[in-house]
């Protein structure tokens, strides 16, 4: 990782200060021992600037010294001053003064990159892709970019954007033919219609200000009255970062509805990169084609782990690397292989989609020759796994966070109860000292291995003394939930401060704490709970088998704690 604290201090600190260049000894390399530095951001050098530096240097020779570091042996390679040497060259010289910097290899290229990126004639298209360099190459929030470049963040951040723009686009900017000005503009419409302008722009010879005349509209007089000016702010920065417009609904004002694109539309996807410094999801059937696009250092949790977790057979391979017990499986694609799970798995076993599975979703249960046969008929070959069903005394969530700098925190271990594979009902367990202790060794040992940030939920069956695991979600999780009211620091929280690096919060209960979700429907009369019933509607539309929102308990005891659950069950089942 980059040496944030050199960052902050600026260029002096990466590059050397004045006083220390002056003292480290001027050498003269061979320019052919010289390669151009590998970072370099300027993609177009000026050859009629860089021809009258070369008519001075053939006048005058080097002055200022180039920076440059080792590579090898009799290897150079450019820190500071291309456009020296690009101009010695032309002037014929064989050597060329330089500093020799014996940085390594990351901080040698921050140095090429900011060196670079503060100096006036960078295009635009050039600073907004060294920018993109530092953030994505380096892991760089767009704070410290600006630290480390002395630019001001709210610079930093509209730089980025321009990389919306259409390519085409992008070329008229770096060829003079657009204004930065006019990119602004431009980098909030459609790409079709930014492109289309752009060339409207240069054929009329468009001022920013008429080209601003042509996509205004009449504003929205009801609109601009129930928003604040704050909101409006808000959805003109974020239309600029996804290239489209995008409306906050103000409507509820504990929370605004964000209209964007699907997680597939990979320009929107780069478009959000851009426009942010951290990003996570809270939904593990996102396509990993979309989070690969994304920067790896500004994306929680990983691909890596949203991958595995999208596949259970690679899921249980995991857990097998790992020593964590499961159930007995086998894949299955063809016929053959499901007449090998019989003979290997024996009745009963579960059949499973390995992809896009949950709430009981893709799952056909084989009880005996009878229901193997049915599926025999129909079958088509497809992706499956086979799994020994467990006859398992209960299910318990493991849930946890941890953050950047590897540090982890576990919640009470969650009790969850299912009704035709989807949970209904969550409480916090006391558990022996054996299954507390193998369930959260597996949990940690899964954390690790996948160098895991976030929240993380691994689903685990108890079989008389000992846990075998089902599955875990990259997220937080439905049989977290109780955490909102009925823990010092919810899941969702510690999934804020784990992937902004932040010290994690205390996850003990504030007492007895359950949870009852609401399946299918809203019960009408569910307005005669008391205030100590915690009601959270997420809004859905009514549908069977859909999760349409929970009530959380808090109890000072366990009896106070199971006589609220029943009070909510008896409600929802009326």
């Amino acid at each position: 990782m980059p040496d944030k604290k050199a960052l902050n201090r600026g260029l002096d600190a990466l590059l050397g200060s004045t006083q220390g260049a002056q003292q480290r000894a001027v050498k003269e390399i061979q320019i052919t021992e010289i390669s151009p530095g590998r970072f370099q951001p300027r993609q177009d050098f000026n050859e009629e600037k860089i021809a009258e530096l070369s008519s001075s240097i053939k006048k005058h020779g080097v002055i200022s010294p180039i920076l440059v570091r080792e590579v090898g042996l009799n290897a150079f390679e450019v820190i500071a001053g291309e456009r020296r040497l690009r101009a010695s060259k032309m002037a014929g010289l064989i050597s060329i003064p330089c500093l020799v910097d014996q940085k390594e290899d990351q901080n040698a290229l921050e140095a090429a990159l900011i060196e670079n990126l503060q100096r006036e004639d960078l295009n635009s298209v050039e600073e907004a892709r060294g920018y993109d360099r530092l953030k994505r190459e380096f892991g760089l929030t767009q704070e410290e970019v600006a630290s480390a470049t002395g630019k001001a963040r709210s610079t930093i951040a509209n730089s980025l954007r321009l990389l919306a723009l259409p390519t085409p686009v992008l070329e008229l900017l770096s060829q003079g033919s657009l204004e930065k000005g006019h990119a602004k503009l431009l980098v909030s419409l459609d790409p079709n219609k930014a492109l289309n302008l752009a060339k409207q722009i240069i054929s009329s010879n468009l001022t920013v200000r008429e080209a601003q005349n042509l996509t205004s509209k009449k504003p929205n007089k009801t609109a601009t009255k129930t928003k604040s000016k704050d909101l409006l702010n808000i959805e003109q920065e974020m239309s600029e970062g996804f290239g489209h417009r995008v409306e906050i609904d103000a409507k509820n004002k504990k929370i605004g509805k964000v209209l964007n694109q699907e997680f597939s539309d990979i320009e929107s996807i780069r478009r959000l990169d851009s426009l942010t410094d951290i990003i996570t999801y809270e939904f593990e059937n996102v396509p990993v084609e979309s989070i690969n696009t994304l920067n790896p250092n500004t994306v929680f949790p990983s691909s890596k782990a949203l991958e595995i977790a999208q596949d259970r057979l690679k899921e249980k391979q995991l857990f097998d690397s790992l020593n964590i017990p499961v159930a007995d499986y086998i894949s299955v694609n063809t016929k053959s292989d499901l007449l090998d799970a019989k003979s290997s798995l024996g009745f009963p076993f579960i059949l499973k989609t390995r992809r896009f599975g949950y709430d009981g979703k893709g799952q056909s249960f084989i009880n005996d020759e009878k229901s193997l046969n049915e599926i025999l008929i129909n079958y088509k070959e497809m992706d499956l796994i086979a799994e020994k069903k467990i006859d398992f005394n209960y299910e318990i969530s493991a849930i946890g966070a941890r953050n950047r700098r590897g540090e982890s925190i576990f919640y009470p271990l969650t009790h969850n109860t299912h009704k035709k594979g989807i949970l209904r009902t969550s409480r916090t367990i006391n558990v022996n000292e054996s299954i507390s202790k193998q369930a959260f060794s597996y949990l940690s040992d899964l954390l690790s291995k996948l160098d895991y940030v976030g929240v993380i939920a691994l689903e685990l069956f108890v079989k008389n003394n000992n846990v075998i695991a089902n599955e875990y979600a990259p997220r937080v999780h439905n049989s977290g939930h109780w955490t909102i009211e009925g823990a010092k620091t919810s899941q969702f929280e510690n999934h804020l401060r784990a992937i902004l690096n932040m010290k994690l919060g205390d996850t003990s209960e504030k007492g007895f704490a359950g949870m009852e979700n609401l399946i299918g429907t809203i019960p009408s009369n569910i307005d005669q709970l008391k205030e100590d019933f915690f009601l959270h509607d997420y809004g859905k539309t009514e549908r069977p088998g859909r999760k349409l929102g929970h009530i959380s308990v808090i109890g000072i005891d366990e009896e106070e704690r199971e006589e609220k659950l029943r009070i909510i069950q008896q409600i929802i089942s009326n």
